[in-house]
């Protein structure tokens, strides 16, 4: 394979083993960032503040600012958060490293930042000094688990919250302990009780849903180094892209597996895809709501050869929890897995919020569909085993062709489609099939949007917000920068930066929700629980032939159709009415598995013969009568259901396929006379 650099100028190589070329970006390694976290923490603004107070370094993340590309140096500027456990009080450090000196800004909040992991393990260390409990854990009795909301908001006297974290207690074996939540203080370092069990936006009784056994481990702190540079397949790669793990994702709360600067075949489709944004309220507030983050990782099992740090090449398929029903695993990061049969690349993570896993998954096939997936499930718990909703929120900066020039279009049935101009929210409707295409006005390569099936609406659902907001790609919307987990603003917050800006070709971003109706059962993860929306090329080949199609397949179709095909006045003809067409074939294609499945074996037969008149030439052999049978059964199908425009383009199209029995593809390609 040749060797070449990617857009930061890095040089990629094959990673063993694998069906993936990789370089590294343009990052710190995890030494570098532990230097920049002493530095902070020694330097003289910070230790003015904290003097000898006993304090903790929370988080430390790098900033990077990709709006205008992969980042062409390491990054050096940076985001700490520290907490001052004296005077109850959080200090956010903005750090920006120079040639000879850090220079740093501090300043105060009150607000109570997100737990580290080393945090929560203090915490269960003040638990084991209890007197009591400490001696039920000794003894095995009771288990900790991870609680929502990871915070007490319990005020005191003077209506001060102590920085107070959340931990569940529940019996094992024969133990008679009841479930209950407790808060532990870390200003006082003392346990304390609720009346009722658990803190009032949660639950603790004896009804316990989700996975059995929770497993606590150490995951890596926010901010962990952890981006890749993929291309896929090794050898003439269609996709080429950036990964970014979930604990170093962008957003106010992390944005699980972020994927940057998406190719395919050399041209940009996603300049960032992401999910900056999850929540979950649950029926009549039985627990609840929660403002959820996406950067804690989580172990699941990956077996298989590290390809760098956080991201592993796996040799059968990866297992999370919703697959094995098990808390346990092997890894924590990314897991990059091919799945041949079906000619794609996935790209799996699991994540912890609490009693929560999430899953974020993105799939990516040879004939250009991308799948962004987020799955839900939950360890053992009480609110679980009541009704709740998760929504999680989809941020997607398109760039087709990466000219800036992107349209929105709309689908609905009855109406077609319908150019959406300015910024807008909207719904989905199954009713009318509703759907999307993100368009390069210049260019004409187009992408589809296509709901999932389990994806829900908003529709009637005024926590839940919208569906789709369609934006001007700015900076600073992210995400809402709502910060809290609990509190008045856990619902997504996207309507404000709905300012009436044309979206007619422009750098566009679309936030796609899903929705899910979530109820658990015992000794349960959950399975089948899965949103996310489907962006297929608009082209038919490509549509019809997802998980059929080779790259190669894809290739010898693409080099038929200019060397050979386009040659001819019938084959130009040919081409313009399937122009024409390609809306309506693409309906049939995605709601017609028969239809795609014929269309897709087709596309699979044409692509072994053209191969087989290039190995065989001069004397090429005759077309195969498999192939002309399928073609006229695919004719047939489209003829049933097409309109009448299109059954007259299939009526010239079933004569000219007469022209290829008995003769080599070049001949009946010379034969044919066209559309009329």
């Amino acid at each position: 394979m040749a060797i070449s650099v990617d857009p930061s100028g890095r040089k990629v190589r094959l990673a063993r083993g694998t069906n993936i070329a990789v370089a590294a970006p343009m990052e710190l390694k995890p030494a570098e960032l532990k230097s920049v976290g002493k530095g902070i923490l020694g330097h003289a603004k910070v230790k003015a503040e904290l003097g000898k107070n006993r304090s903790r370094l929370l988080s430390l993340e790098p900033l990077v600012d990709l709006s205008k590309g992969p980042a062409p140096a390491k990054p050096t500027r940076f985001r700490a958060t520290i907490y001052d456990y004296v005077k109850n009080r959080a200090l956010i450090v903005h750090a920006s490293q120079g040639r000879k000196r850090l220079d740093v800004e501090v300043s105060s909040r009150r607000a109570q930042p997100l737990p580290s992991v080393e945090e929560m393990d203090d915490a269960v260390e003040v638990l084991r000094a209890d007197p009591e409990l400490g001696k039920l854990l000794a003894a095995g009795e009771i288990a900790t688990y991870p609680a929502m909301p990871p915070l007490s908001e319990r005020e005191g006297e003077l209506g001060e919250v102590e920085r107070s974290l959340h931990v569940g207690l529940r019996p094992l074996g024969h133990s008679k302990f009841k479930n209950t939540i407790v808060a532990v203080n870390l200003i006082r370092r003392v346990v304390e009780r609720y009346d009722e069990g658990a803190p009032r936006t949660a639950a603790a009784t004896d009804a316990l849903c989700g996975a059995p056994d929770p497993v606590s481990f150490s995951s890596p702190p926010r901010g962990t180094p952890g981006s890749l540079w993929v291309s896929w397949p090794a050898d003439n790669p269609v996709w080429k892209l950036m990964v970014v793990r979930p604990s170093a994702s962008s957003g106010t709360r992390g944005s699980g597996v972020e994927i940057l600067f998406a190719d395919y075949n050399g041209k940009r489709v996603l300049t960032q895809g992401h999910v900056p944004i999850l929540n979950v309220l649950y029926e009549n507030d039985f627990c609840g709501p929660y403002r959820d983050w996406q950067w804690q990782e989580h172990n699941f099992v990956a077996n298989g050869t590290d390809v760098a740090p956080g991201f592993r090449w796996c040799n059968s398929p990866p297992e999370t929890i919703i697959d094995n029903n098990s808390d346990a695993g092997n890894f924590n990061g990314v897991a990059i897995y091919e799945d041949l049969a079906r000619g794609q690349l996935v790209l799996v993570s699991e994540m912890t919020a609490g009693w929560y896993r999430y899953i974020s998954e993105w799939t990516f096939s040879v004939a250009g569909w991308i799948q962004p997936r987020f799955k839900f499930a939950a360890t053992a718990s009480s609110c679980v085993c009541r009704t709740h909703y998760h929504h999680c929120y989809w941020r997607l900066n398109f760039n087709i062709d990466e000219t800036s020039n992107d349209t929105i279009d709309e689908w609905n049935e009855d109406i077609g489609w319908k150019q959406l101009k300015n910024e807008i929210k909207r719904n989905r409707d199954a009713s009318v099939d509703r759907k999307w295409r993100v368009r390069n006005a210049a260019t004409g390569a187009a992408f589809e949007i296509v709901p999932g099936e389990h994806d829900g609406t908003a529709e009637g659902d005024a926590y839940a917000r919208s569906d789709m907001w369609f934006l001007r790609n700015r900076s600073t919307e992210i995400d809402d920068h709502y910060n809290n987990t609990g509190g008045a603003g856990t619902a997504a917050n996207l309507d404000p930066f709905i300012t009436g800006e044309s979206i007619d070709r422009q750098d566009l971003v679309v936030w796609y929700g899903g929705h899910f109706r979530h109820q658990l059962t015992p000794n349960h993860a959950g399975d089948d629980h899965i949103v996310g929306p489907a962006i297929i090329p608009v082209c038919t080949a490509q549509a019809s032939g997802d998980g059929v199609l080779s790259a190669g397949d894809l290739e010898e179709l693409r080099t038929f159709r200019d060397d050979e095909l386009l040659q001819v006045s019938a084959g130009k003809a040919y081409r313009e009415m399937l122009r024409q067409h390609t809306d309506e074939l693409m309906e049939l294609i995605l709601h017609d598995d028969q239809i795609k499945q014929t269309m897709g074996s087709v596309a699979k037969q044409l692509a072994d013969v053209v191969r087989e008149a290039r190995e065989r030439r001069p004397v090429p052999p005759e077309v195969p009568d498999q192939i002309l049978a399928d073609a006229t059964a695919l004719l047939d199908l489209l003829d049933q259901q097409g309109s009448s425009r299109l059954q007259a383009t299939i009526s010239a199209a079933r004569a000219d396929l007469e022209q290829f029995r008995g003769s080599s593809l070049l001949i009946g390609i010379e034969n044919m006379v066209g559309p009329v």
